[in-house]
């Protein structure tokens, strides 16, 4: 709480004073906030009711952080998906190296972007707790599933051509086949 002293004075924070708002008001000083007897007499008023400026702007820093790691995990999930043009994963494997290490180097990247101190200063990010790496996830495994299931219906709507052999392209292979 001490280093949090250190900012209390800025004038964009908020601001408590002893009897009532005003701009030349008898400020509490920020050792003495954490004093409850001062809280319950009603003698100390929050004059401001909207965060400061550097709250928000650590806010939109953090929302801004974890929403670019929910984008590179369901990027790599979706270079998981897209592997293979037929094949579903789950038969396929993950043997493809190169995917793999792009999936190892992917992650090693967007933790230095968002741990390393001079990554959060260049690309304005913020270090993030465990929890807010997890919301990208789901949408991950809805990707996954989608392309799943685009693979499925391509392998049963198309056909082998009993008279040459070859493979004819079904419904969804002609419209969904990138």
């Amino acid at each position: 709480a001490e280093a949090c002293w250190k900012v209390d004075d800025h004038p964009h924070q908020v601001k408590y004073c002893l009897d009532k708002c005003s701009y030349d008001c008898t400020k509490v000083l920020a050792r003495d906030r954490s004093n409850t007897t001062l809280w319950e007499e009603g003698g100390v008023k929050q004059c401001y009711n909207i965060s400061s400026r550097m709250s928000q702007r650590e806010a939109l820093y953090m929302a801004r952080t974890a929403f670019a790691v929910a984008v590179i995990i369901c990027q790599l999930f979706a270079a998981v998906g897209v592997k293979t043009r037929w094949q579903s994963v789950i038969t396929f494997g993950m043997d493809n190296t190169y995917i793999n290490f792009g999936i190892v180097i992917g992650c090693i990247v967007l933790a230095y972007g968002v741990y390393m101190p001079l990554m959060n200063d260049w690309i304005q990010t913020r270090p993030l707790r465990f929890t807010h790496w997890l919301p990208g996830i789901p949408w991950a495994f809805v990707i996954i599933a989608f392309d799943e299931v685009r693979k499925f219906v391509m392998r049963i709507t198309s056909r082998v051509d009993q008279s040459t052999g070859k493979m004819q392209k079904g419904w969804a292979e002609s419209n969904s086949m990138y």
